[in-house]
């Protein structure tokens, strides 16, 4: 048996050392693949700075100076302004509203009522009417 156990023993030393073999050898490919990895992502960083570099020299070349952004704000005068013009369209609104009607006119406030309340009924009477006894632009 002696024979056996050594011829055996000498099998397994042999298999032993194949599997280290493949093992290294999986081992020695990985850290090439993880090797080449590292440099790709490095290279991709590097144009990554580059591309950010020339873009923020374009956008320094191409930004306008900065009296040129002051321009943008608006004065107190315009501000003004247009709350007059704003003013002037709120009493143009309330004298449409309150001004007396005519014989075939209708009532805004008494439109607006009746829509509320009724709907779609109250619709039918604010809508224009196809009939006056004088022809006059139509406003609706």
């Amino acid at each position: 048996m002696s024979d056996d156990d050594a011829a055996v023993r000498a099998r397994l030393a042999a298999l032993e050392a194949q599997v280290k073999a493949e093992t290294d050898a999986k081992s020695a490919a990985k850290a090439a693949a993880i090797e080449r990895l590292r440099q790709q992502k490095a290279q991709q960083d590097a144009e990554r700075e580059q591309l950010l570099a020339r873009q923020a020299s374009l956008q320094k070349k191409s930004a306008p100076p900065p009296q040129a952004r002051t321009d943008v704000r608006r004065s107190s005068m315009e501000d003004l302004g247009d709350a007059m013009a704003l003013a002037r369209k709120a009493r143009d609104v309330k004298d449409e509203i309150t001004r007396p009607r005519g014989e075939h006119e209708k009532s805004l406030l008494w439109s607006g009522g009746l829509s509320v309340l009724l709907g779609p009924l109250g619709w039918m009477y604010a809508g224009c009417s196809g009939r006056r006894s004088r022809p006059r632009p139509r406003t609706c």
